[in-house]
């Protein structure tokens, strides 16, 4: 998903704002990555992919795991190596939508993972993990450092201030649980640490977040109130402000 490709003649291409999303299958040498997500904007990566290093290394396991990429985790189980069960894929000049699943991602639970991109500025995930047994689910974010993590309001963000940066906030956290750790990458031999954050729920038979993911450019802030998601008579409602500035 691409906002666009930068002006006359490819100018500015690379303030684009872009998202991967990985709906296929493992491979015998894949990483554990399925309905993974990856964000670039304004100049930058913002959410990653800690990719790989030399097979020998201590670190090549770790970073096999689906802890180390932008996916559902449940308990401390691996990942399966379930199909994809693609149910949409559009693309309008409004807004883009993909919607993807996993019968069996992990042992009895299925993971459906959509994502919205409203052009040409955020995006809004939605995850449901279902199961007939009781889980504790986490949807896991690898952010470029440096960032900061907001327990109490579900969110976290990056605060480079000399880059783009990033908010990814749960809009629907009651019950949420926050949890932070440093992740580990190998570029060309330098290891780096990388903030990673997890927002966890405890359910029996499914498990639901909606996810803002608002990338904004290098001097951008943020102000006020961001988003409200609330349930009505007709079903939950999902409402976005961008107070950025």
């Amino acid at each position: 998903m691409r906002s666009d490709w930068g002006g006359e003649g490819g100018k500015d291409f690379d303030q684009a704002r872009m998202l991967w999303f990985r709906g296929g299958s493992i491979a015998s040498h894949g990483h554990h990555d399925l309905n993974s997500i990856v964000v670039y904007a304004y100049g930058r990566p913002l959410l990653i992919d800690p990719g790989r290093t030399d097979y020998d290394d201590p670190l090549m396991p770790e970073l096999i795991k689906n802890r180390s990429h932008n996916v559902l985790l449940c308990d401390d189980l691996q990942m399966n190596h379930a199909s994809p069960n693609l149910h949409a894929w559009h693309a309008t000049p409004v807004i883009d939508f993909v919607d993807n699943s996993y019968a069996d991602i992990y042992p009895g639970v299925e993971h459906r993972r959509a994502v919205v991109f409203v052009r040409p500025d955020y995006w809004v995930v939605f995850d449901r993990a279902s199961s007939k047994a009781e889980h504790k689910y986490g949807i896991n974010f690898w952010l470029t450092p440096p960032a900061k993590v907001e327990p109490t309001n579900a969110a976290a963000f990056s605060c480079d201030p000399e880059g783009s940066n990033i908010l990814v906030k749960v809009l629907n956290s009651k019950g949420v649980e926050t949890t932070e750790r440093k992740g580990t990458l190998d570029l060309g031999g330098h290891r780096s640490d990388i903030p990673v954050v997890t927002f966890w729920k405890q359910e029996k038979q499914s498990a639901d977040f909606a996810t803002l993911l608002l990338p904004y450019p290098k001097g951008a802030t943020i102000t006020g109130a961001l988003a409200e998601y609330y349930s009505d008579a007709s079903g939950e409602v999902c409402v976005i402000e961008l107070p950025v500035s």
